[in-house]
Order: C-alpha cells, then sequence, then structure tokens
C-alpha cells in the first residue's frame, strides 16, 4: 500500500494524503456503524482532474474508490469491506459562478449547503430546496448522490429536483459534463434530449463520482410566516397532511410525535423559548427581547408544556408575495382546525428557520445515547396505513423498548403529494467513534466513559431492520439508499439489466462504491 500512498501524494500532494489510524477509522465509520475493514488512506483532491487521476490510479490497482461529502450519511453510505481508498471531497468547495441572469449556480460538490446558502443570500437569492438539516456539513455532491429532502422541499421537492447540470468522474477517470451542459447548451432546457442527469442523482455514487453541479436559482421569497398545532391522535395529523396538499407555497411541513417532544423537552427546549432562542429570531437587526416578547404574544399563551404534547405539527408559509401569506396561512390553519388541531406557539418552526443550519448535537443523546433513524416515503394513498403499522411495531415491543431503555421518536414530513415516516432509534451504549468525532467536545467529556451495551445495540438495529423490511413491503421508497436499504432485489429484471449495463459502462472494474445500490464489484 505504500506504493499506492506515494502515488497519490504525487497527485494531490504528501499532505493531502492521510494514513494514520484515527484518520482511517474515522473515514470507515457513518452515524450506523463501522465498517469490517478501515479504509488504507484518505485522499483529499483539490480539483476536478485530480479526482480523475485519482481514480484511474486505484482502476490500475484493481483498488475501491468510496467517495465521501460531509459525512453524515447513515445508512452504510461509504463503508465498504476490502482494500479501498476513501475520497474526502470537502475541498471541492467553490462557489464557482452565481448567474443571476440565467437563474442558475455553479458549485463545487464538496461545498456544504450553509456555505453556498450564506453565497446566495448576500444576493437575495437562494436554490428551491436549499438543504438538509445537517446542511452546514453535509455537502452539495453528498445530497445529490444519496438525495435528500427539508429546507423547501415543501414547495420543491427533494435535493435532485433543483438540478440542471452535473460534472462527473467516471470509474475510469474521464471526466464528462452531463446533460444539455454536456451539449453546450446550458442552462436552457436541461433535459436536451434524453435525461442523462437523473442517472447520477440518487446512485450513491455507484455511477460516478460528483465534482460539478448547477443548480437553480430563485429570488429569496420574504420572510416566512409560521404555525404550529397540537393533535391529540395521529389519525388526526394524518388528516391534516394529506389535506394540506391543496394548500399552495407551503415550503416545509412537519411533525413530532410525544416521544420526540419529550427528547426535545430534555434537552431544554420549550414550547415558550428563552432569550437565548429568541436571539436567532431577532437575526441582524432585530430586539432579542422584542423577539422573545414577540414568541409570547404572538401565541397567545403564557405557557406551553411541549413533553405534555401528543402530536406537533409545524408548518412555514413562504409564498413568492408577502401579500399572499395572511390569505395562505388562514388556509392551512383552517384545515389543521377541521383535522382536530389546536394552535400552539410556533416557536419550532420559527427557530429552525431563523438559524437553518447548526451543529447536529443530536447525533449524542442527552444521557450520551446513540441515535439511528432510518425513513420511508409514501404516497397519500399508503400514508395512513404505513404509520399504523409503525405504531403497531411499536407497540408490540413496548416491553422489550422499557426493559432496554430504548426510546423511538417519530419524524413526519411532507415533500409535495409524498410523506416521510421516519423511526428515530435512541439507546444507551459506549459513544461511537462517529459520535466521539461529529459531537462537541462537552458531549464526549461527559458520556465517553458509558458502558456498551451491545444487547441493547442488537435489539436496536433488529427492530430499525424491521422498519425497513416494513417500509419496503408496503411500497416505501428511500432516499441514501446506501448499503442498508432495500433496492436491486427489489427492480424488474429490465429495470436491473439497465442498471448493471450502466454500472459496466460507467465503472468497468466496479471500483466506485462497491456495494450500493446492490451493485457488487463487476457491475453485478
Amino acid at each position: 500500500m505504500t506504493s499506492v500512498i506515494d502515488s497519490l501524494g504525487g497527485i494531490v500532494g504528501a499532505e493531502r494524503v492521510l494514513d494514520d489510524p484515527e484518520a482511517r477509522r474515522m473515514f470507515s465509520e457513518d452515524i450506523s456503524g463501522e465498517a469490517d475493514a478501515p479504509v488504507q488512506a484518505i485522499a483529499r483532491p483539490a480539483s476536478a482532474e485530480e479526482v480523475g487521476e485519482i481514480i484511474a490510479l486505484a482502476r490500475t490497482r484493481g483498488i475501491a474508490i468510496l467517495p465521501r461529502g460531509g459525512g453524515m450519511s447513515y445508512s452504510r453510505g461509504y463503508l465498504h469491506e476490502t482494500d479501498s481508498i476513501a475520497l474526502d471531497l470537502r475541498d471541492l468547495d467553490s462557489v464557482v459562478e452565481i448567474n443571476e441572469a440565467a437563474r442558475c449556480v455553479t458549485v463545487e460538490a464538496g461545498c456544504t449547503w450553509s456555505k453556498l446558502y450564506d453565497a446566495l443570500d448576500e444576493r437575495g437569492l437562494r436554490t428551491p430546496f436549499f438543504g438538509p438539516l445537517s446542511g452546514m456539513a453535509a455537502t452539495i455532491g453528498g445530497s445529490l448522490s444519496q438525495n435528500g429532502s427539508f429546507f423547501g422541499s415543501g414547495n420543491y421537492g427533494y435535493a435532485a429536483e433543483s438540478v440542471i447540470g452535473l460534472e462527473i468522474a467516471d470509474g475510469t477517470g474521464a471526466i464528462h459534463r452531463i446533460g444539455s451542459w454536456g451539449a453546450g447548451r446550458l442552462p436552457a432546457l436541461p433535459r436536451f434530449g434524453p435525461d442523462m442527469v437523473g442517472a447520477f442523482l440518487g446512485d450513491c455514487g455507484a455511477f460516478g463520482v460528483k465534482t460539478k453541479a448547477v443548480l437553480r436559482l430563485i429570488r429569496k421569497p420574504p420572510t416566512p410566516a409560521f404555525l404550529s398545532f397540537s393533535f391529540d391522535t395521529s389519525q388526526q395529523i394524518v388528516a391534516a397532511m394529506l389535506a394540506l396538499r391543496d394548500v399552495p407555497h407551503l415550503a416545509e411541513v412537519w411533525a413530532f410525535d410525544r416521544a420526540a417532544h419529550r427528547n426535545l423537552a430534555r434537552s431544554g427546549f420549550s414550547v415558550l423559548e428563552s432569550v437565548g432562542i429568541a436571539s436567532d429570531i431577532a437575526g441582524k437587526s432585530g430586539s432579542v427581547l422584542g423577539a422573545a416578547r414577540n414568541l409570547v404574544n404572538a401565541a397567545g399563551m403564557r405557557s406551553a408544556r411541549l413533553d405534555k404534547l401528543t402530536w406537533s405539527l409545524h408548518i412555514v408559509v413562504e409564498p413568492p408575495l408577502k401579500s399572499l401569506q395572511g390569505e395562505i396561512s388562514d388556509a392551512a390553519s383552517k384545515v389543521c382546525k377541521a383535522a382536530g388541531g389546536s394552535p400552539i406557539p410556533d416557536t419550532i418552526p420559527r427557530v429552525t428557520r431563523a438559524r437553518p443550519f447548526r451543529r447536529i448535537k443530536a447525533l449524542v443523546g442527552q444521557d450520551g445515547e446513540r441515535w439511528l433513524p432510518c425513513h420511508g416515503i409514501f404516497p397519500g394513498d399508503a400514508y395512513p396505513e404505513a404509520l399504523q403499522a409503525v405504531e403497531d411495531i411499536l407497540k408490540s415491543r413496548e416491553v422489550d423498548l422499557t426493559s432496554h431503555s430504548i426510546r423511538a421518536p417519530l419524524l413526519l414530513a411532507s415533500v409535495g403529494d409524498e410523506f416521510i415516516i421516519e423511526p428515530q432509534l435512541m439507546w444507551p451504549d459506549s459513544l461511537s467513534g462517529f459520535q466521539r468525532s461529529h459531537g462537541t467536545e462537552d458531549q464526549v467529556k461527559t458520556h465517553d466513559g458509558n458502558e456498551a451495551r451491545p444487547q441493547t445495540r442488537a435489539l436496536a438495529l433488529s427492530l430499525r431492520r424491521e422498519f425497513m423490511d416494513l417500509f419496503a413491503k408496503r411500497g416505501g421508497a428511500s432516499m441514501q439508499i446506501g448499503r442498508s436499504y432495500r433496492y436491486r432485489e427489489d427492480v424488474l429484471p429490465g429495470m436491473d439489466r439497465m442498471l448493471t449495463a450502466l454500472k459496466t459502462a460507467l465503472d468497468p472494474n466496479g471500483i466506485l462504491n462497491p456495494g450500493v445500490l446492490g451493485l457488487g464489484r463487476q457491475g453485478g
């Protein structure tokens, strides 16, 4: 391996190649756990050309390439079991061109959503979808490879739907520009001829390593309005979310169950927030005291206990014109009340949008627990029964969960006409290497001595697999498929032949992130 490391150093410089045990360990773990064997080295290219040269080198040596962005995968998205090189793309982080007239931005794949948001915000612009909750660390390329949702998804869908062009390096190291960009027409008619771009969105890095992306731009909408409601039952909240599909310009719609409320409350978050949170809401020009007072006055309540709520629903209203806010907010409010909802303070959506990208402290639970989510995405006709099935599993496993102190908060969210169900498992255990790498200094110092709980961990992982199998059986789809969710085993034979033919054509030696999507080293 020494000669490979020397060769990598010849491409990117010796200082951009890491092979020390700690770095190798860190790049061999994601939120879901660790690989059976660590990567052999980490290379940090600074250009698309260097990415191509590294891939070409790995191809001649028969070594797998594992592309990695911010590392926020929870589906073993960059974990592999044999000789491999981790490709750390975070130095490809430039905002290359903001073309306001053509309403598009060209950005390198290692740029974070947070950095892109700040660069565009200076000009009053934004991408339609503008990042996942992990956008302080998550990169553009990682989100497009895994697909993603949250900020702006109610209006504009998933991360992939904001893409109009890609630059990728294939499994031979050749660099390609895809879509109308490759025909010299970008950004006119992005789907110029067949949609070649789509094959590389949600591919988990199996078909190519993204080096640049061209994303749509919109004029940043006026400051949004916020709504929050409490509900007594999951049936009520499902009815509200289904009906809200007919209300336009809802940028985000999401919900928490009682377990999620208790988790927030244990972390010190109350429905009526402190001056500390109000400082985010006040922003650059407002009064902190005024912001705190507005939280209380707008709600018309002097006290409220988050941990007493059964279900809560949170809405960000974001029309292109401020004059439409009142009408849309009234329509959304009417829908929620008709479904049995009661207004509560809008602190949660207001705080979430005040500073969209924060460090994710939830990676370490309040008592040092591990945190591991999974999700299923359903159309409206399958959503109610799928959620009920999740609740039934939790009820049937209640004794085991209680005896092992496993908690399973539920997050629900709307993405256009589709609905996400995300159980988030939390259990007491020793800190994982990922938690030590990404937790705050205080979190690691406080919980680094936690006792290992292998039986509890096994139960949590078996419950997660039960949820994932349930989602697949009920027709649920998933983002960031990685090596965890069912995919290839469920596709029809004709589509499977297309997948393997594309893999073989673009990655003839099968070195690009082998194992994701169920595709192996030899393209099959």
